[in-house]
């Protein structure tokens, strides 16, 4: 008895609560409780014991336990689910306050850009901090092209017509020359390192003949000293470093007349469209090691079967290894072209056999421009939009993603940049725009560049080879007149801020609090300049 003491007295307590249970006067097990009697009553029971009473005490124990943890889960759950709930809440309710105060600042920062473009004539000081003050509050395309225009200025001394044309901008390959042309002229300018904004004339290389054409222009991508122009019927290569001209047109009076060159990035091919509809191949590959004076042909000029002859090729294009020519075709009035123009892709892998490729592109395309790396076309539309089109497959080429869009003008002009990350688009609106193009699919506004009222149309642009420099040529007014205009602006933020910043240290102290509440009246002040001992604030 002495050794089943503590047994039996467990027995005896487990029995009695199952009876009391039984009618109705007990209380069922906890858990440690219902643990002890489990094994108790597997192993340890003495004969006599109703094993079957106990053993509905027991499992009603278990019951009741497991629907108590079940309680207990289900209303941590809920907890749980409230605090994440109370949680996912606040985190919409900051990004939402979040997604408010960014476009808020997006919105004043374009207005305040706008502003600052306005204020470049009359105040030049205050307008490029106000420019760098609404590119620190948000980096709006607005706010970026105005904080480039601090560092933007009109070539000196460029030959400027009296008559409103098609003027172009192009550098050479290494970005140490930029050509520009007015009407029967074209002018060599050299590109400082120190300032690359301020140019050094080189020489001026006049039309072969008076045509009173605007000439054309294209640098080869592999020969940083040979320049393409094109003079209506005239076609030339100028050897910068030497007095060489060559000509696609010597001796023959009834070519018809040039519209656009292109030359392939291994400076072997140079591709021109023609106005009765024809395209021809050049081979300029040994151009320099030559005495006679014309360029030796690709087989013959070749044309879409079927296209009239009142149809020109105002348009070409070269894909970066040269197999591809894309050439625009359409009904050419004056230098403009209707709204029926075609986009066609060439296969001239074998430059003597060109072979038409079954490509469909929308028409009303006006513009063509090949990134020099990956398989990306980009087409100008006279919607005043620019789509991007995938041509791997270049008798198939797709969208690659939604068009550029926001130019109010036709798009003149567009070009790549050598890394074929950006694209600038030159438009009649007066505007330049610069475009994020590293993803395709999902192009995106960089900048937006206006001069005011003193450009009146933008008709080419150019980027440096190491993206460091804008280009663009138009015409504006100069001295009370319409005249040729070629600007200039540094692309990177960084430089455009240390030019804005050393400016006010010249001019005067930072812009004051008034002045500060009077564009930026919803933000603390924070002038974007340090100041450098100056008393005399910029004039409001």
């Amino acid at each position: 008895m002495a050794d089943r003491r503590d047994d039996l007295l467990l027995q005896a307590r487990i029995e009695r609560q199952a009876n009391d249970w039984k009618h109705g006067n007990g209380e069922l097990l906890g858990r440690d409780a219902t643990t002890t009697a489990s094994s108790w009553l597997a192993g340890r029971a003495e004969p006599g014991t109703d094993r079957s009473a106990v053993g509905d005490y027991i499992r009603a124990s278990r019951r009741a336990l497991r629907r108590r943890r079940a309680r207990l889960v289900g209303a941590l759950s809920t907890i749980v689910a409230l605090a994440l709930a109370a949680s996912v809440v606040a985190v919409v309710a900051g990004i939402q306050s979040s997604n408010a105060v960014r476009q808020r600042n997006y919105a004043e920062s374009a207005v305040v850009a706008a502003v600052a473009n306005t204020l470049y004539a009359s105040n030049p000081a205050l307008a490029k901090q106000l420019s760098l003050a609404a590119y620190n509050l948000a980096p709006s395309p607005e706010a970026y092209g105005s904080l480039l225009n601090a560092t933007g200025k009109p070539i000196a001394g460029q030959l400027a017509g009296n008559t409103p044309a098609l003027d172009e901008a192009a550098f050479n390959a290494n970005g140490s020359m930029l050509a520009t042309s007015s009407a029967d002229a074209v002018q060599l300018w050299r590109v400082n390192a120190t300032d690359p904004t301020d140019l050094t004339a080189l020489t001026t290389i006049h039309s072969i003949r008076a045509i009173n054409s605007i000439p054309s222009l294209w640098f080869d991508p592999g020969r940083s000293t040979t320049l393409a122009i094109l003079y209506g019927r005239h076609a030339s290569l100028e050897n910068t470093d030497h007095p060489y001209r060559f000509s696609a047109s010597a001796g023959n009076p009834r070519a018809p007349t040039h519209s656009d060159l292109a030359l392939s990035r291994n400076g072997r091919v140079l591709a021109i469209g023609q106005t009765d509809g024809s395209v021809r191949l050049w081979n300029v590959a040994d151009l320099w090691n030559v005495a006679d004076p014309r360029i030796p042909s690709i087989g013959h000029p070749f044309r879409a079967p079927g296209a009239p002859d009142n149809i020109g090729v105002s348009r070409v294009a070269m894909s970066p290894d040269g197999s591809i020519l894309a050439t625009v075709s359409g009904p050419i009035i004056g230098t403009i072209l209707e709204s029926t123009e075609t986009v066609r892709l060439w296969n001239i892998a074998d430059p003597a056999k060109p072979r038409l490729l079954p490509a469909t592109l929308p028409s009303a395309q006006t513009l063509l421009a090949f990134s020099p790396v990956g398989h990306i076309l980009a087409t100008g539309s006279t919607d005043n939009s620019v789509q991007l089109w995938n041509v791997t497959s270049p008798s198939r080429p797709t969208p690659t993603g939604p068009p550029l869009s926001g130019h109010t003008g036709t798009v003149f002009g567009m070009v790549f940049s050598a890394d074929g990350h950006t694209m600038a688009t030159a438009s009649l609106d007066g505007s330049v725009r610069l475009w994020n193009v590293a993803d395709s699919a999902h192009p995106r506004a960089l900048a937006v560049l206006r001069r005011g009222s003193s450009i009146v149309a933008f008709t080419s642009v150019a980027i440096s080879p190491d993206s460091h420099l804008l280009a663009a040529a138009g015409f504006g007014f100069l001295h009370g007149s319409v005249a040729a205009q070629t600007w200039l602006w540094k692309i990177d933020p960084g430089p455009a801020a240390a030019d804005v910043c050393a400016a006010a240290g010249t001019a005067g102290s930072p812009i004051t609090q008034a002045q500060w509440r009077l564009y930026f009246p919803a933000v603390a002040y924070s002038p974007p300049c340090p100041a450098r001992n100056a008393t005399t604030p910029l004039a409001p």
